[in-house]
């Protein structure tokens, strides 16, 4: 009885070891995609400017090629130039840097469960 008992704490404290180290990697494999993908995207010619969402699937952008703006739209199989726009038709907004952390996000939570 008490070897069943040390053998089923062992398979516990083992797959939660192995969980923890499943959300460690998780964590760090995030931040260096979300970083990869910041840093490729900085030197780039293209940008979004602004997106807004006509109906499912559907989504007008104003994007920014060079020096030149375009207004786009997008379908679920499909993108097409519904035409260029000039440069005093465009307003673009001011980069706002925005970090959400995990802990913050978790507090949210916690406060939204505790309301409940």
């Amino acid at each position: 009885m008490l070897l069943a008992n040390v053998d089923s704490t062992v398979q516990f404290i083992t797959v939660f070891l192995i969980f923890v180290l499943v959300c460690v990697l998780t964590y760090f494999t995030t931040r260096f995609v979300g970083g990869y993908q910041k840093n490729k995207m900085k030197g780039s010619n293209i940008q979004v400017i602004e997106t807004s969402k006509v109906t499912n699937n559907k989504y007008l952008q104003i994007i920014q090629v060079g020096e030149r703006f375009f207004l786009i739209a997008i379908c679920k199989d499909s993108m097409n130039v519904i035409g260029e726009l000039s440069k005093e038709d465009v307003t673009i907004p001011e980069p706002q840097e925005e970090t959400l952390h995990f802990k913050d996000i978790l507090e949210k939570a916690r406060n939204k469960m505790s309301k409940k």
